[in-house]
Order: structure tokens, then sequence, then C-alpha cells
């Protein structure tokens, strides 16, 4: 659940820093060239004292209306030197008044806000996969409902709390072709070599009737199927050989009763003779990969080739020991993974990366943050304070705020921290978990 707005950013600023400006939780009215806030009556306060203060309407119901800079007060109504308001109706509008003429709310502070949530971040695991493209169901949903094609049904991108079993969405796929024919498949044949091995893997549910987890080659000939009917999600796995002949396959997620639906957490592939891994296309340089492991799925179900999907522990792997990190900056897909020498049979497990994944681009989605309503997943607690960093770095006049806010975001990250994904470290064949 989204737990900060951009509302609460800017008053919890203000808050934050008092020489930056006032707010007040509302206007009592409004006339074409003054707003009047009657608890800002005071005799004793000169007529210059808003003079060239911005005074912003972030409310307003006309967007012209929202900005106009300050000229004369008096008894609480303070006059602007712009033009004339379009609407003078005060109903449940807000006021904010900022000092600084040249630290503007709504590029300046905006800017500020969009900037900090790149700084801010959250530990998580996404798979770690050969393919295909958006395998993981991760990105903008239009890139992921392009990397897989629909027929005789639907597939969507889901981002439900209820439908989602970690990241930040899901693909659904419901037939709609009444005769349980309906599908969606990677959008592009994977090549493979003749007669080698890749393990398929994919978690996921079906809400109604059966869903069926499914590999073709080339000629659209099926070479297996998993099908389930359970609505707990599931892990999938099969390590399936190609034959002699097959150079070419894609992965088909199929809805095989009438009007079945499926949620689809994740569904790829890992070749068993290539240890390089590309990170997904979404990854960028705000993204800071943390380390590897390996899910063990415990309890086996009911269905053949599947196990409890929330039934898992994870191990971590040693950088430099099993895999290394690899950053080849000229190439098309410039961050990347490798296992090293002696341990290619980890290519056999479920592997996660663990990441730490900025608000600002969560699971490479840039949610929008700009209207008030707009809001993050990012703490009010460290989102403020990373605003206040932010603020001092730019402007000199606000310098003397950092100090104190670097060391409440170090005491904020560690309690995160511990709170975030624990590792169990580890213990290799020979500890009976791997």
């Amino acid at each position: 659940m989204p737990n900060t707005t951009v509302a609460q950013a800017y008053q919890r600023l203000i808050r934050d820093i008092p020489e930056l400006g006032e707010y007040y939780a509302a206007i009592d009215s409004i006339a074409v060239g003054s707003v009047t806030v009657t608890s800002l009556a005071n005799s004793n306060l000169s007529a210059a004292t808003y003079e060239n203060w911005i005074i912003e309407r972030p409310s307003a119901a006309t967007a012209p209306d929202r900005i106009r800079f300050g000229s004369t007060f008096s008894a609480g109504a303070i006059s602007h030197s712009g033009t004339n308001y379009a609407d003078t109706t005060a109903t449940s509008e807000t006021l904010r008044l900022w000092k600084k003429r040249h630290i503007r709310p709504e590029t300046e502070i905006l800017n500020l806000f969009t900037d900090s949530l790149k700084f801010c971040k959250f530990k998580t695991r996404i798979p770690l996969l050969h393919g295909p493209a958006s395998g993981d169901m991760q990105g903008a949903s239009t890139t992921v409902d392009g990397d897989w094609t629909e027929s005789g049904g639907t597939d969507t991108v889901t981002t439900t709390a209820g439908q989602v079993m970690i990241n930040g969405q899901v693909l659904t796929v419901i037939d709609t072709s009444g005769a349980g024919t309906g599908y969606t498949q990677q959008a592009v044949l994977a090549n493979v070599g003749t007669s080698r091995s890749v393990l398929f893997q994919a978690i996921a549910k079906s809400d109604v009737g059966t869903s069926a987890f499914q590999v073709l080659n080339a000629a659209s000939t099926q070479e297996f199927s998993i099908p389930f009917t359970q609505e707990q999600w599931l892990y999938i796995k099969r390590l399936h050989t190609f034959s002699s002949t097959t150079e070419q396959f894609r992965i088909r997620l199929a809805e095989t009763t009438a009007a079945a639906e499926g949620d689809w957490q994740k569904a790829g592939f890992t070749y068993q003779d290539n240890p390089y891994f590309d990170l997904p296309a979404y990854f960028d340089e705000d993204m800071t990969p943390l380390g590897l492991e390996v899910a063990n799925f415990y309890q086996g179900a009911t269905e053949t080739d599947t196990w409890l999907a929330g039934a898992v522990h994870y191990e971590t792997l040693v950088e430099g020991v099993h895999y290394t990190f690899e950053r080849p900056f000229g190439d098309v897909n410039p961050q990347g993974v490798r296992i090293l020498p002696g341990y290619e049979w980890l290519l056999g497990k479920s592997l996660w990366l663990t990441v730490l994944m900025p608000y600002s681009k969560p699971y490479g989605t840039a949610p929008a943050f700009s209207a008030e309503t707009d809001s993050t997943d990012c703490p009010i607690e460290e989102f403020a304070t990373q605003n206040i960093v932010l603020l001092g770095e730019r402007y000199p006049e606000f310098a003397s705020y950092v100090p104190r806010a670097e060391a409440k975001l170090i005491a904020i990250r560690k309690t995160q921290e511990r709170r975030q994904i624990p590792e169990l470290a580890w213990a290799g064949p020979s500890g009976g978990r791997i």
C-alpha cells in the first residue's frame, strides 16, 4: 500500500525546514487578486510580510491559478501581483507559502522529490533467468504485454496485491475461447543447441479451471505440458532435453478449460550450458545488484513437477566463489552475472538476484509522482529525510540541515535492513541444503 503522497511530501518539507515557507490546511476565502487565511490576521505584521513569496494553491480548480507572487498583506489577506484568479471558490483548498522565490514548488521542489526517490531504495529478490524477455513479468506493462502474445484469450499485467505473490506485478491469462484453447506465449522463439538440456521454471496459480505450463518447438509441436488446478501459488520445474533436430522453442502459458484463469508470477528457462546471465532489460544504473541466492522449495505439491511456492528457503551464494557480477558497459546488455567454473551445477537450481531497487522505478516501472494525490511506497520518514539532504546540497542556505539528516538516514536504513530480506549462509552441497 502506498505510504507517501506528493501532498504529504510538501507538507513534511515545510514542517522540517521552517525557513522554507508556511503551510495552511484551509483557505478561508479567495478573491480575484488575493487569498485570505483569517488565522494570519496580525496588526503587528507589515504590508510587505509576504512580498515576493510564492503563493501556491496546490488544489486550484484551474492549473494556471496554482502559482502567484505575493505583494501586500493586510488582515490575513495576501494580495498577489499576477493575473486575476479564474477560480475564486475556496472549497477544501490548502495553501502553501514559499519564502524562497528561486525555489519553485512545481519545478525545483518536485524535481527534488523525484531525485530523492532514486536514493531511497528497498531490498528485494528478482528471478535470474536466461529468458524469455519479461520472463519475470516485471517492467513497464506495455513491454511485458509485447513480450507475450495471446491467442484465444487475454493477458493482462495485474498489480492487485491479492493477485501478486512477490515483486510488483503478475501476468493474468484468461481463456476467452470458450473451449479452453486460450493462451499467451513468448513472442520470440528462443534458440537452443541440438540435444541440449534446459531447465524450465514457473511460479503460478490457477484461479479458475486448469492452467498449464507448456513448451513447444518451432513447429508448434508440444515438447511437454505441466497442468495444474491449485489456487495456491506453485513452483513448477522440469529439466528437459531437446532432440537432435530441435533448435528453437517457446514457452506457452495455457488456460486449458473454458474460462480458465491463471496468474503467472514468472515463467522462464535456464540453459544448462551457459553460465552467463544478462540482467533484465529494465535494470538500470539506479538499481544495485547485491548478491545471488538459491531458492529451495521443500514441500512438494500434489501435481507432477510442482511444489508449494511459499514453502521455500533462500541460501546466499558467495560472490567471487560461486559467481561474479560483470558490467561490460559497451555491450547492448551492460550488466550480467556469471556462474564461476566448478559451480555450473547451480544452473539446475532456482536462482534469485538480490537487488537494491529504487522507489523511483520499482521493478522497472516509474510511478507518477507529480499530482497531489500521486503516491510512492517509500516510507515517509526515509523520503522526508532524503529530501532534506538534497535540499541542503543544492541550496547553500539550507546546508546546516544536512549533517543531522544524513545521520538520521543511516539509522533509518539500518533499521530497515534488519527488517528486510534475511540471509541464510552458504552451506554447500555437503550441508544438505543445495
